[in-house]
């Protein structure tokens, strides 16, 4: 990315890096790949981790898959997140403060040769603390939560195993599952791909805005999701170090990549005080425009036929409907398809009220990470 001449936009100083020349050919991505959910307060979460060790997260949170769709399916029809005692991974545990994950070493995309390499990166994450988003219970004000990710860690003794097992905290693992604050969809295979830790937490990060086109993140938050708090304290460092590979391995081989902007207050100042990344998403295969394709025409049918809504509001509905958010609205169409058969003498305009509904329920906008944190 280019350095470019510092602008005044919308009453701040932005210096804006202009990216490789865009090609807009379809990224080719896994045949079959492996869409992840996982919850928002994972992908923001801080910690020291190296590569190996953000890959058996990501495998922890592929065991955790069924359990985390169970919490998206109650959230959209209720609205809160779920009391975890239904979830089934925790009924089957009931007796224990905590749950155990069993783990093969192929599920890491490792060689034999790599597995001493995976045993001493396990002993180290049992010790790693990792820091939440999280409020205070007491005076309820925005807080680091500071905690450990695993109470035990299993590795058989004998050569030839070719698993083990992880513990961890009923408390901590659900953080793991609860999406009342969103989750993040990406490819498993693109994050292993990554040789860089720094590649596989930014690519998470960007996944979790790319279907709202961008968000700002103040620096020092940034630092802290990365741990680089005390490394590259010139920002040039950071950008050459981290930011700038980065960019270069996600641009046009991942799903999502970005370009950012650097944010100053004065134009003296030689450190942006914040970063604004803008999402790029690949342009989408013939098989994702396909099934986009089926997936607007099922929306169409249910809401002319069931919400009664006319084409012309359908229209205004499907325009804002993405593979990322599809299931999310065609959960709500059927809670509020219920809902209206219960209490249709109670809503004045049934089509204009489940339209306004859809809408509220899939609208997000940009924002900033970080805030008034750590000044």
């Amino acid at each position: 990315m280019v350095k470019q001449k510092k602008e005044i936009l919308k009453g701040e100083i932005v210096r804006i890096r202009k990216g490789h020349p865009r090609t807009n050919k379809p990224v080719v991505l896994p045949d079959n790949p492996t869409w992840l959910k996982q919850p928002n307060l994972i992908t923001l979460m801080a910690g020291d981790f190296k590569t190996v060790q953000i890959r058996i997260l990501i495998a922890v949170i592929e065991k955790l898959q069924n359990a985390i769709e169970q919490s998206i399916l109650y959230l959209n029809k209720y609205g809160t997140a779920i009391p975890f005692e239904q979830l089934t991974l925790f009924q089957e545990e009931q007796a224990s403060d905590s749950i155990t994950i069993d783990i093969a070493y192929k599920d890491l995309g490792v060689s034999s040769d790599q597995y001493s390499e995976v045993k001493a990166m396990l002993r180290k994450l049992v010790s790693i603390p990792v820091e939440f988003d999280a409020k205070d219970p007491i005076t309820g004000e925005e807080c680091w939560q500071i905690s450990g990710l695993f109470t035990k860690v299993n590795i058989p003794k004998t050569p030839y195993a070719r698993s083990f097992s992880i513990k961890m905290d009923k408390l901590v693992a659900t953080a793991f599952i609860n999406v009342d604050k969103g989750f993040t969809r990406y490819i498993k295979e693109i994050a292993f791909n990554a040789q860089s830790r720094y590649t596989i937490r930014m690519y998470m990060l960007i996944s979790s805005w790319k279907d709202q086109g961008g968000f700002s993140i103040y620096l020092d938050r940034f630092r802290k999701y990365l741990k680089l708090e005390n490394k590259y304290k010139d920002f040039k460092d950071l950008y050459r170090r981290v930011i700038r590979p980065v960019y270069d391995d996600l641009f046009e081989k991942a799903d999502c990549w970005f370009e950012v902007a650097e944010v100053y207050k004065l134009k003296s100042d030689l450190q942006p005080y914040k970063l604004n990344f803008k999402v790029i998403k690949s342009a989408p295969s013939k098989k994702e425009e396909e099934m986009l394709r089926i997936q607007l025409t099922n929306i169409r049918n249910v809401c002319m036929r069931h919400l009664h809504m006319s084409s012309e509001q359908v229209d205004r509905l499907v325009k804002n409907v993405n593979l990322s958010n599809y299931q999310k609205v065609m959960d709500k169409i059927l809670f509020l398809h219920e809902y209206i058969n219960k209490h249709w003498k109670e809503i004045n305009d049934i089509p204009e009220y489940c339209l306004t509904s859809v809408l509220k329920e899939i609208e997000d906008n940009p924002g900033i990470i970080g805030k008034d944190e750590e000044k």
